[in-house]
């Protein structure tokens, strides 16, 4: 997760962070919604808008997994998205024949027991926009690599800060802050702000790392 350096904090949900996966790991949680037209079922994918579940799209499972969906209807699953996969989209009416095979679709996962509402369809058109954009390892790497090599840097790098260094905070004529803290001397105690706490609460320096007493420091 990158976050803008330049950005104040805010204590809400924040729309300008980066959040980085694999394509492959975008997940969503959509519920399943078992359809029959003469007695045949097919398994249409429902999102959240608002407090009600709205059509998003259809789900073409492998044959393994039928006996499985057939006792999830209603209930929330886990899908990724597959631009290699097969789908198949129905039209209206008494039975199935009407069909549409288009390329892309939805796969199942898993079940989702620890959840009763899927994800809305705003949630589920962002994590689209992210399947489409397909920043790869590669390109954030590079992005990383190329500023702190002095490269002109990638938009990415630009505008969450990635490999240089972070703006002052402080707008134009603000007086300085306060003075850093001065440096802990290695080895020094650092458990006098802690008097009358117990040696397992006390802080101290082990091998040039802060570690809680009796646990192994870490660098």
């Amino acid at each position: 997760i990158f976050p803008p350096v330049a950005d104040p904090y805010v204590p809400a949900p924040c729309h300008s962070l980066l959040k980085w996966k694999p394509s492959h790991m975008n997940t969503v949680d959509f519920r399943l919604l078992t359809i029959y037209r003469q007695r045949e079922p097919r398994y249409q994918l429902g999102a959240a808008s608002g407090t009600v579940t709205v059509f998003f799209g259809w789900l073409d499972p492998v044959a393994e997994d039928l006996s499985q969906l057939d006792r999830l209807d209603g209930q929330i699953i886990e899908c990724f998205y597959d631009p290699e996969w097969t789908t198949t989209e129905y039209a209206d009416g008494k039975d199935w024949s009407m069909g549409r095979r288009t390329r892309g679709g939805w796969r199942y996962m898993r079940p989702r027991e620890d959840k009763h509402i899927p994800n809305d369809q705003s949630v589920v058109k962002k994590v689209m926009k992210s399947i489409e954009d397909n920043v790869t390892q590669d390109e954030l790497l590079a992005s990383i690599e190329g500023a702190d090599e002095g490269a002109p840097a990638s938009a990415l790098a630009l505008a969450y800060g990635i490999g240089t260094p972070a703006p002052s905070p402080l707008p134009p004529g603000s007086p300085p802050g306060p003075p850093p803290p001065p440096a802990v001397e290695e080895g020094a105690a650092l458990a006098e702000d802690f008097a009358g706490n117990s040696a397992e609460g006390t802080m101290g320096a082990v091998g040039g790392s802060v570690s809680r007493a009796g646990a192994p420091a870490t660098s």
